[in-house]
């Protein structure tokens, strides 16, 4: 580890200051040295706004070594804002984070992709809908974003995952803890299957209420539209829609949870109701080649549903809640 690498880390070690006024400190000062002498005025004046440097530097150094050593240990990466491999169009949101830490694959510059998002208690069509419209955008090659989080996000992701396609999860943790832990398992598949665990949380520090809605706002940075399916009022889905729209991204619900109150009140400020993938790339006017849902009628009888089970054998097809879908 380089001696810049050390100081960026450090620098992201500095709870009180945004993404933007980190990298503002990175480019104003280049040695260890300089960071050790650092001190609430000198922050204060890259920041614009009175801000107290609340841990002595050096200490910040230590811990930054420690971060830097269990990174190393547990094979987790980091991309800062700035570097060539920084998302673009997280970079372009009004609050980037200043260090992404990853485990996976590793961020590119061109990444975004559809965020699916919803309530954590939802109903049975409604966790349906979240795992085909996962399924879908994996077998249009279209990246799932969303949050690990238990009901329609971890439906999301299975659904993803059972098309083998590429789905990334943002926690409100560090990487090296997959929360909650009912989604851990989940969390492994999408390692295991050439996704990525992206969190702006240094290692070890662990999930907290007000984490989430800061979660949020990445997975709406990354994503080209956020699809909410089944949103009470008090939401962390609306939070990540308000972010959406807040940066000018496009913000859609689906038929299973449109009677919610949350997805009720974004349908009543405009937003799309879409009932597939080729629905939500159809709205960013992205031609899907008349592309056909995966999702099979049910069988009628006993020979068809032999068929089916035959298929699902060969992994031609996965069963999922009662329904059937093409997986190949």
């Amino acid at each position: 580890m380089t001696d810049r690498d050390l100081l960026l880390q450090a620098i992201d070690l500095i709870g009180n200051l945004k993404g933007r006024e980190k990298a503002a400190l990175a480019g104003e000062i280049t040695a260890l040295d300089d960071f050790e002498r650092l001190d609430g005025a000198f922050l204060s004046r890259i920041s614009g706004r009175r801000v107290s440097l609340k841990e002595k530097p050096i200490r910040l150094i230590e811990k930054a070594e420690i971060v830097a050593e269990q990174c190393l240990r547990d094979r987790i990466g980091t991309v800062t804002l700035g570097e060539w491999d920084y998302p673009a169009n997280l970079a372009q949101t009004s609050d980037p984070p200043f260090r992404l830490y990853y485990r996976g694959q590793a961020p590119r510059s061109d990444w975004e992709g559809i965020a699916v998002v919803g309530t954590r208690l939802p109903t049975w069509n409604a966790k349906s809908e979240a795992f085909q419209l996962g399924l879908e955008l994996a077998m249009m090659e279209c990246p799932l974003i969303s949050g690990l989080a238990l009901g329609i996000d971890g439906e999301a992701h299975r659904g993803a995952l059972a098309a083998s396609g590429f789905t990334i999860a943002v926690l409100g943790s560090g990487v090296d803890l997959l929360t909650p832990q009912r989604n851990r398992k989940i969390g492994q598949d999408i390692l295991m299957n050439g996704g990525t665990i992206l969190s702006e949380y240094a290692p070890g520090t662990p999930a907290a209420p007000w984490r989430f809605p800061a979660r949020n706002r990445i997975i709406a940075g990354l994503s080209r539209t956020v699809v909410v399916v089944q949103a009470p009022l008090r939401s962390g889905a609306l939070i990540t829609a308000d972010f959406a729209l807040d940066e000018g991204r496009d913000v859609a619900v689906t038929p299973a949870g449109a009677w919610a109150e949350g997805s009720a009140k974004l349908m009543r400020d405009g937003a799309a109701v879409v009932e597939s993938a080729a629905d939500i790339l159809g709205e960013l006017n992205i031609d899907t080649g008349g592309w056909e849902s995966p999702c099979l009628p049910d069988p009628e009888n006993r020979d068809e549903l032999v068929l089916y089970m035959d298929r699902e054998l060969k992994g031609e097809v996965i069963c999922h809640g009662g329904r059937y879908y093409r997986v190949s």
